[in-house]
């Protein structure tokens, strides 16, 4: 416990105020956007411009994924109106769009951005573009459940860095992979992965990717049941996310928080922080992951036997996941209110069949 008081104090005593209306306050992001912002306003040329812009709606997209998404649309009107030819400019526009809708839980939308985006690449022969594009396909399909599909393209991924001798694209891959492996209960491979991912991350002085890894090295050390050596990868990545002012990644930390005290039955405490990321994460309007912490709120309540509030959130947390496609997650949901809402529990198992035989097609 001396750990985590250590955590709670680092995160509650430093320099971030924890209130929604600061959420978006100055970032890693936004200080990027005010830079591009400066620089468009002293373009002397369309072209340059536009390129700028593509930038900007880029650097939005984990900000403002509806700012991303309106700069990145005029990017895409500008070059068919004024007819100007800016392949990467569409390319880069297309992943913010891709990206931008991820976020929404607009995993329709964002394959369709994602494919143009991944075309155009395609067409510039741009290895780097390509594996980043099919990187974030995999990743969505990862969300959806269907892990072959979501490692097909990972290994497309790993294959165009494997070639080209890139090492940091490769850590990123080794990142992506850890990630499905989490989700499948293949933790030593994960570890193995999330292992060599920090190593180049750490050699190469990338410390956002560094983080990003630290955090699912973490989820790893939970699903064994290391809480004290979970806390201590999360205190890591928080310490990197505070280095370069980044709340919003802060904010995806809680859920881990809440993860480690459902895991230690304290479920008051894992209801706190749970509600406290979901009003984050609905001012940022990251809907899949709302969702998912909808499904875990579902738990908080099992465990403090407040068997109407879970059944209801479950319920809302499994209708949510269909609308989205999030079929782990509606699993999931559906699983857990056979044994709350025994009543219906014929009808939850008629719809899990029917999820099941669907991943199985």
């Amino acid at each position: 416990m001396k750990t985590l008081q250590a955590l709670l104090l680092l995160l509650f005593c430093s320099s971030i105020v924890w209130c929604p209306s600061t959420v978006q306050g100055q970032t890693s992001h936004q200080t990027a956007i005010d830079s591009l912002k400066k620089l468009q306003r002293a373009a002397s040329t369309p072209l340059t411009k536009l390129d700028l812009a593509a930038k900007i709606a880029y650097e939005y997209r984990y900000l403002n994924p509806d700012s991303a998404e309106n700069v990145a649309r005029g990017v895409v009107r500008i070059t068919e109106t004024e007819n100007i030819k800016c392949p990467v400019c569409l390319a880069t526009a297309y992943s913010a769009l891709g990206t931008s809708a991820r976020q929404e839980g607009d995993f329709s939308e964002a394959l369709v951005s994602y494919n143009q985006a991944l075309a155009i690449y395609q067409s510039l022969t741009d290895q780097t573009g390509i594996a980043s594009i099919l990187d974030n396909i995999g990743l969505i399909h990862r969300k959806l459940g269907d892990y072959p599909k979501a490692l097909s393209f990972l290994d497309r991924s790993f294959d165009i860095r494997t070639l080209n001798h890139d090492s940091v694209g490769l850590a990123r891959s080794y990142a992506c992979f850890a990630k499905v492996e989490l989700d499948t209960d293949k933790l030593p491979q994960a570890r193995k992965h999330l292992q060599d991912a920090i190593r180049i991350f750490k050699a190469h002085n990338l410390p956002y990717e560094s983080a990003s890894a630290f955090n699912d090295f973490g989820k790893t050390a939970v699903a064994e049941g290391k809480h004290e050596e979970a806390l201590g990868y999360y205190m890591q990545a928080i310490e990197v996310w505070r280095s370069i002012g980044d709340k919003i990644q802060i904010v995806d930390s809680l859920t881990a928080f809440a993860a480690v005290f459902l895991e230690e039955q304290k479920y008051d405490k894992a209801l706190e922080y749970i509600e406290m990321a979901i009003s984050f994460m609905n001012k940022l309007n990251k809907k899949a992951d709302a969702v998912e912490l909808s499904y875990q709120k579902g738990l908080a309540y099992e465990g403090l036997k407040r068997q109407l509030d879970a059944t209801k959130t479950l319920k809302q947390a499994a209708l949510s996941a269909q609308e989205l496609g999030l079929r782990r997650v509606e699993l999931n949901c559906y699983r857990k209110l056979i044994v709350l809402d025994a009543p219906q529990a014929a009808y939850y198992q008629q719809i899990i069949g029917e999820l099941q035989k669907a991943r199985t097609e």
